[in-house]
Formats: C-alpha cells, sequence, structure tokens
C-alpha cells in the first residue's frame, strides 16, 4: 500500500483499538495513519475505500464497556451526504446493526457486490484446487497402471521378420520359460510382456526373440517357433 501513498483512519473504542504492532508496521513503511474514537460524517468525508465491522463482543473484556459503545459505530444514510462521490463502503458480512438497512441502495454501497465477488473468487479458488487434484489423481492412476501394465504402445507385439514369437504362456509361467530358453544369454532383441489381458486365459505372457529360432532337437520341454511374423501356440510345461 506505500506505493500509493495513503493514509489510514482507525476508527474503533479504545477496546478495540489498532493493535500496536501494525502501527508500527505502518511507520516502518511510512504508511501514514490517524486513530478515531468518534464517528461521524466528517471523518467518512476523508475516505476512499470505507471498511467496516461490527463491534466484536467477544474482543471485550468489561461488558457494560460493549453495550455502551455497540450502538455508537452504526453508519447510516444521513451520514453520507459529504462522502465523496466514488467512495466505496465494504464490509465482510453478516452484520449486526452496524451499517442500517437505508444504506443497501446508497450508491456507495458496496458490500453486497464484495460478497457476490468473494463468492466467485472461491468457485474460482475450488475449482483451481479440483481441477489440480483431479490431474494428480489421474497421473497416480495412469502412472500406476503403466507400472501394472505397461503403456499400451508397449503392450503390443510387433510383427517381426525373422525370429521366434511364444504367446499364450500361463502369466505365472512367463518368467520360468524365459529362463529355460536362456534368454538372459542371447544378443539379439528379446521382448517379455506379462499379465496381458486374455480371453481364453484371463492373464497370459509373450515373448518375442528377433533373429531367433527353437527346435525340438534342443530338448527343451517347449515347442514353440515361427517366421514372417508367424507363430505356434505355447504347449505348456
Amino acid at each position: 500500500m506505500r506505493h500509493f501513498n495513503p493514509t489510514f483512519h482507525f476508527i474503533a473504542p479504545k477496546e478495540l483499538a489498532m493493535p500496536n504492532e501494525y502501527k508500527l508496521y505502518c511507520k516502518e513503511q511510512n504508511i501514514k495513519f490517524q486513530e478515531h474514537t468518534a464517528f461521524n460524517d466528517k471523518i467518512i468525508a476523508e475516505a476512499d475505500i470505507f471498511s467496516m465491522t461490527r463491534v466484536q463482543k467477544e474482543r471485550f473484556s468489561d461488558l457494560m464497556e460493549y453495550e455502551r459503545v455497540k450502538n455508537v459505530y452504526i453508519l447510516r444514510r444521513n451520514m453520507l451526504g459529504l462522502a465523496r462521490e466514488n467512495m466505496k463502503i465494504m464490509h465482510p458480512l453478516p452484520r449486526v446493526n452496524e451499517i442500517a438497512y437505508d444504506v443497501d441502495d446508497d450508491p456507495h454501497a458496496y458490500y453486497i457486490q464484495q460478497a457476490q465477488n468473494g463468492l466467485y473468487a472461491r468457485e474460482a479458488i475450488f475449482c483451481y484446487t479440483f481441477r489440480a487434484l483431479h490431474l494428480m489423481i489421474s497421473r497416480m492412476i495412469k502412472r500406476l497402471l503403466i507400472e501394472q501394465y505397461g503403456k499400451q504402445k508397449e503392450r503390443q507385439v510387433a510383427a517381426i521378420e525373422n525370429g521366434t514369437v511364444i504367446d499364450h504362456i500361463p502369466a505365472e509361467k512367463t518368467y520360468q520359460v524365459a529362463s529355460l530358453l536362456g534368454l538372459d544369454k542371447l544378443v539379439t532383441p528379446v521382448t517379455i510382456g506379462n499379465y496381458y489381458a486374455s480371453k481364453r486365459m484371463g492373464k497370459k505372457g509373450i515373448i518375442k526373440v528377433s533373429d531367433k529360432f527353437f527346435y525340438h532337437g534342443r530338448n527343451l520341454p517347449i515347442v514353440c517357433s515361427g517366421s514372417k511374423s508367424s507363430a505356434q501356440y505355447y504347449q505348456g510345461l
């Protein structure tokens, strides 16, 4: 606020005077201020923005003092005769009796629109928060799906010109099959996919080995070979 060279007028009973730390802050920032206990049209005439709150009973240590001042700080329409043309009256709402209802229709009254703007601001915050939450949850779900099933494009076993595709392996046997084939010792491209959805098996595994063929003569407990993108089904261990 110091960049706008304002002057603050603090109007309150002594019990609710502006705390010293705020006045000290104003002094440190070279912000001018004045304190008042009287509330009248001359003070209102000094304002561009007039912000009101209720006289807060809970802040009084002496309830007799509250009873004495609770009806002193009431804004009435006849107090606005000297007000600047563009002055706006603000209030967080709801009110008790500190703004008379005849002020509501005065062109200086802005607190109804202030409340409406507050509604829009909260809606925007909720939308931003829920959108951010939705994006976060979506990303978490996507990451979990990727970790469990792999990226969709990686789930597709591309056709190979030469090699072997072993399909429909029981999911719990996939890595056992890979071990029996000694795939960890190969220097050709090997793709292993597991727990893919299968209408016939529920969950299945698939192994693709490029430029490699497996035949009966290898004395392996599986028999599966193919070329030109063809494949024979896994027969079981």
